[in-house]
C-alpha cells in the first residue's frame, strides 16, 4: 500500500513539471509573437502621426502662403514626436519659408530634387539613419534611408493642396486689368506686379517708343520673349513701370512681360488709347458762360466759396493777404495767369468734385494750406513751406506738373510729380511716384511711401549721412520726356454790354432799389443793400451790394469795375473785370451757372456769343 502511494505522488509531480515546462514553452513562444505585433503598431501610429504631421503643415501653410520654419513646427504639429517618444524631424527647402521670395505659390522650383518638406522618424530601430537628422532646411538634397519611417512632399503636391493652380495668390501676374486713356503728351499708365519671387524686371515692345511713348524702368525690344537672358538679368529691378503717352492721337496694342528672380515670366496684351485735346489732362476752359467767376482779383474776407462743377477764371495774382487766413474755396477749377500764393490753413479746389488747378506763374504754399485737384499745372516753379498739402488724400490720384524748379522744405505730396526742372526735397511726405527732369538734391529726411520712387534724369546730391534706404529709391533714368502741360488759359474776354435800348426792352430798371427778381441796369456805379433773391445786375461800373446779414443770389455783371458784396451769403454768377470782393468775415459764397437764372442765352445781359 505504502509502494502504491509513493508511486502515484511521484506520477502527481511528474505531471506537474510536464505542464510547467508546456507553459513556459507557451509563454515564450508568446513572447517572441507579441514582439513584432507591437512593434508593428507603433509603426503604424507613427505613420498616422507623420501623415497629421504633413496635413497640418499644408494646412498651416495655405494660410500663411509659406511654409513653416522649424523653429515655428512645433507649435503646429498635432503631435511632434513619434511612437517611441522621440521627436519628428521636418526639413525643408528655406526658399518656401519666405513669402517675400514667393512662398508657395510664387516658385516654380525648389532647390533639392523637387521637395518641398519631409517628415521622417528614425523608425523602431531607435536611430535616424536620413540626412538631415534634425529638423531644419536643407543644405543638400535629402537623403532618406529605407529604415526610417518618412513622408516627403514636392513643390507640386504643396502647390496643388494649397489652390496655387486656381486664383490663389502668388502666382506671377501683372496686376492691371486694363490701361486708362491718355490726353496728348500728358497721360500716364503705371502697371503693377505681385507673385512670383521678387525682385521684377519688365520689357515692353517697341512699336510704343517709335510712336512717341516714353517708358520708365523696362527693356524695349521688337519681341520681348527673344530677350536673352543676359539682357535681363543686366537690366535694373522694379516692382512697376510706366508708359508716359505720345503726342500722337490713336490707339496702340502695349505687350507687356514681367520676369521674376527664378526666371519665371508672364505676358498681358493691352490697348492705349491717345485721345485728343485736354480731356483727360485737365478741364477745357468753359466758356464766359461756365466761368462762374471771372475778373483780375478775388479778395475773399470770408468763410467759403462753394464751387462744385465751378470755375473761376483770374487774370491776375491769387494772394493770400487777400484771403481770409482760414477761407476754403472750394471750386472744381481755377485759371489763374498771375502768382499763387496760400498761408495759414487756406484751401483751393474742391476734395469732392476735384478738377483742373492751372497756374500760370508761381505757386508758393506755406502754413497748412491745401490745394486738390484731379489735375494741378503750375508753368512756374513750387516752393512749400511749413505743411501744406498738394493734391487728393483720399486716393493719391493727382497728377502735379510743374515746367520750373519744384522746392519742398516740408509738406505732402499726394499724387505723381513731374516736373522740367530740379527737385530739392527735404522732410516731405510722397505717396506717389516723382519724375525730375532735371537734378535731384536730397537733405534731412524726407518720408517716401513703399511703392514710391523718385526718378531723375541729371545729378543726386544728397548729406553723406543720408538714409540709405531712401536713396535705394532714387533712380537716374535719362529717358526720362519733357513735361508738357496739356491745357492752357482760357482764351475768352469778357463780352460788352448790349446796347441801352435792350435793358429798357427787356424789363430793367436803372438804378433802382434791390428786390426780389429785380432787373437792374445802372449807367454808372450801382450800390444798394438789402436781402433779394434772383436779381440781375449789370452796370457799366462797380457794384456794391449787401452789408451785415444780407443774403442775396442771381447774377451780377460789370465788365468795366469791380463787383463787392459785404453781406452774409451770395448764391450766383459774377463777371466783373477788376475782381471780386467779399468783404465781410463770416461770409459764404455758392457759386452757380449763369442758366441757373437765365436759362435762355438770348436774355444773358451781355453779348452772346461772343469772340
Amino acid at each position: 500500500m505504502k509502494c502504491l502511494l509513493r508511486s502515484r505522488s511521484g506520477m502527481s509531480l511528474l505531471n506537474v513539471i510536464i505542464l510547467l515546462m508546456l507553459v513556459g514553452a507557451l509563454t515564450t513562444a508568446g513572447v517572441k509573437m507579441m514582439g513584432p505585433l507591437v512593434q508593428r503598431g507603433k509603426i503604424n501610429d507613427t505613420k498616422t502621426t507623420i501623415n497629421s504631421a504633413v496635413d497640418a503643415i499644408i494646412s498651416w501653410s495655405t494660410t500663411n502662403g509659406r511654409l513653416p520654419t522649424a523653429a515655428e513646427v512645433g507649435t503646429i504639429l498635432p503631435n511632434p514626436n513619434d511612437a517611441w517618444g522621440r521627436p519628428l524631424v521636418y526639413a525643408y527647402d528655406g526658399n518656401l519659408t519666405v513669402a517675400a521670395s514667393g512662398g508657395l505659390c510664387g516658385r516654380t522650383a525648389v532647390t533639392f530634387n523637387g521637395v518641398a518638406f519631409v517628415i521622417i522618424s528614425g523608425g523602431d530601430d531607435h536611430s535616424t539613419e536620413s540626412t538631415p537628422a534634425a529638423s531644419q532646411a536643407f543644405a543638400a538634397a535629402p537623403d532618406l534611408s529605407a529604415t526610417d519611417l518618412s513622408r516627403s512632399i514636392s513643390l507640386d503636391e504643396l502647390k496643388a493642396k494649397a489652390g496655387c493652380f486656381g486664383k490663389t495668390g502668388g502666382r506671377l501676374r501683372i496686376v492691371n486689368n486694363e490701361l486708362p486713356n491718355g490726353c496728348e503728351d500728358a497721360g500716364i499708365a503705371t502697371l503693377f506686379a505681385d507673385g512670383g519671387v521678387p525682385p521684377y524686371r519688365w520689357c515692353i515692345n517697341n512699336n510704343l517708343t517709335t510712336a512717341g511713348f516714353a517708358v520708365n524702368n523696362a527693356i524695349t525690344a521688337p519681341d520681348c520673349s527673344a530677350v536673352p537672358v543676359g539682357v535681363w538679368e543686366a537690366f535694373a529691378t522694379s516692382p512697376q513701370t510706366a508708359i508716359l503717352y505720345s503726342a500722337n492721337p490713336g490707339n496702340y496694342t502695349a505687350t507687356i512681360v514681367l520676369r521674376d528672380s527664378q526666371g519665371n515670366t508672364t505676358q498681358r496684351n493691352y490697348t492705349l488709347t491717345v485721345i485728343v485735346g485736354g480731356v483727360c489732362g485737365g478741364t477745357p476752359p468753359p466758356g464766359i458762360d461756365q466761368e462762374f467767376i471771372h475778373g483780375s482779383t478775388l479778395s475773399f474776407s470770408g468763410n467759403s466759396v462753394s464751387g462744385e462743377n465751378a470755375t473761376i477764371v483770374l487774370t491776375g495774382n491769387l494772394v493770400k493777404t487777400d484771403i481770409n487766413g482760414g477761407a476754403d474755396i472750394g471750386i472744381t477749377n481755377a485759371y489763374i495767369s498771375g502768382n499763387v500764393t496760400l498761408g495759414g490753413s487756406q484751401t483751393l479746389g474742391s476734395k469732392t468734385v476735384p478738377g483742373t488747378i492751372y497756374i500760370e506763374g508761381d505757386l508758393d504754399m506755406s502754413g497748412s494750406s491745401e490745394i486738390y485737384g484731379k489735375f494741378i499745372y503750375v508753368k512756374g516753379n513750387i516752393t512749400m513751406n511749413g505743411s501744406p498739402l498738394l493734391g487728393l488724400s483720399s486716393d493719391n490720384s493727382t497728377v502735379i506738373k510743374a515746367l520750373g524748379n519744384i522746392t519742398i522744405n516740408n509738406g505732402i505730396i499726394h499724387g505723381d510729380m513731374y516736373t522740367n526742372g530740379n527737385l530739392y526735397l527735404k522732410s516731405a511726405t510722397l505717396y506717389k511716384n516723382a519724375y525730375v527732369g532735371g537734378n535731384l538734391e536730397l537733405d534731412w529726411t524726407p518720408s517716401l511711401s513703399s511703392g514710391t520712387k523718385v526718378y531723375y534724369k541729371g545729378t543726386l546730391s544728397s548729406p553723406a549721412w543720408f538714409d540709405t534706404g531712401i536713396l535705394a529709391k532714387c533712380i537716374q533714368d535719362t529717358g526720362l520726356p519733357v513735361v508738357a502741360i496739356p491745357v492752357t488759359m482760357p482764351t475768352t474776354v469778357i463780352p460788352p454790354l448790349k446796347a441801352d435800348a435792350w435793358y429798357t426792352g427787356n424789363g430793367y430798371i436803372t438804378n433802382g432799389a434791390l428786390t426780389n427778381n429785380v432787373k437792374i441796369f445802372s449807367t454808372g456805379n450801382y450800390s444798394a443793400t438789402g436781402s433779394a433773391s434772383n436779381v440781375i445786375i449789370a452796370s457799366k461800373g462797380n457794384v456794391t451790394v449787401g452789408s451785415g446779414n444780407d443774403v442775396i443770389s442771381g447774377v451780377i455783371f460789370a465788365p468795366n469795375g469791380s463787383v463787392s458784396f459785404g453781406g452774409d451769403a451770395f448764391t450766383g454768377y459774377v463777371i466783373a473785370k477788376d475782381g471780386f470782393y467779399v468783404t465781410r468775415g463770416g461770409s459764404t459764397v455758392t457759386l452757380q451757372s449763369i442758366s441757373s437764372y437765365i436759362p435762355d442765352s438770348a436774355n444773358y445781359p451781355f453779348v452772346h456769343p461772343y469772340p
